[in-house]
């Protein structure tokens, strides 16, 4: 897998991730939770429910095909204060109503609002 620098992202941030993920067989999204505790590390962790979310929402520019590249495209736009918020905030709804097959939108309330539950 390729990693990039985002912006105001230093190598040795970079390095710490990959030796969580790589040398304790913790997949990126947490790896990336790590960070949030030493500010100058701080990335937005974007797992596959955040991922599919962002992309079912058109978050990103264009379609994304990892979690990798999806958190890239939304440390562009999303404010910084909130990359620690996003993960939270989205698992639980990827896990009940937005789920990978077979999404449970006319249950969702974000319905009204979401390209993909209007067919866009």
């Amino acid at each position: 897998m390729l990693y990039f620098l985002s912006v105001g992202e230093t190598l040795d941030c970079l390095l710490a991730t990959l030796a969580l993920d790589w040398g304790l067989g913790w997949g990126h999204s947490p790896a990336g939770r790590v960070p949030l505790f030493s500010t100058p590390c701080l990335q937005a962790a974007v797992d596959t429910h955040v991922h599919r979310i962002a992309n079912r929402l058109k978050w990103t520019k264009k379609m994304t095909k990892s979690p990798e590249e999806t958190r890239r495209n939304l440390e562009e736009w999303l404010p910084r204060v909130l990359w620690s918020e996003i993960n939270g905030l989205l698992v639980g709804f990827g896990q009940q109503i937005c789920l990978p097959v077979h999404p449970r939108c006319q249950a969702c309330l974000n319905k009204a609002l979401c390209p993909a539950a209007q067919g866009l």
